[in-house]
């Protein structure tokens, strides 16, 4: 199952890619949120419903071809970012390898969709690139035995 957040006539919503259209989840089922964060915070049993709607006759759809994304997640809760995370770029920077992890946060305007232009600041000249590991969690624990991580 392949989900997107794309812009659509209400803004933007949860989509679920099908052949070679999304069908807008929430406009084809209105029981269902128009949030991919609420989708996934249902659990097993809203992704079996999302599932569902692949065949469905009277699904909402737009083709993928000229679908706009927008951040999978629009509505984070919190963005956590870990800095200095590998060797090379702790010398890149000059930096000495930190002890600790560097945590910072980014605010969820930060956040853009695929194929979306990077707006840089005036005091920028130029973007930087590197990988990105997202991480979506979506069941609380705390404290939790390494054979229940899962």
């Amino acid at each position: 199952m392949r989900l997107a957040t794309i812009e659509t006539w209400a803004g933007p919503r949860a989509a679920l890619l099908g052949g070679d259209s999304f069908i807008d989840i929430h406009a084809t089922d209105p029981n269902l949120p128009a949030s991919l964060r609420q989708i996934l915070a249902g659990g097993p049993e809203m992704l079996k419903a999302v599932h569902g709607l692949a065949n469905r006759p009277n699904a909402v759809k737009q083709l993928a071809s000229q679908a706009k994304y927008h951040a999978l997640i629009v509505d984070p809760q919190k963005i956590i970012c870990v800095g200095l995370n590998y060797k090379d770029h702790a010398a890149e920077s000059g930096s000495p390898i930190p002890k600790d992890p560097v945590l910072f946060s980014k605010y969820a305007t930060a956040l853009i969709g695929h194929g979306e232009t990077i707006v840089l600041p005036k005091v920028s000249q130029e973007v930087d690139y590197e990988a990105e590991l997202v991480i979506v969690i979506g069941k609380k624990g705390r404290h939790l035995a390494k054979a229940n991580a899962l």
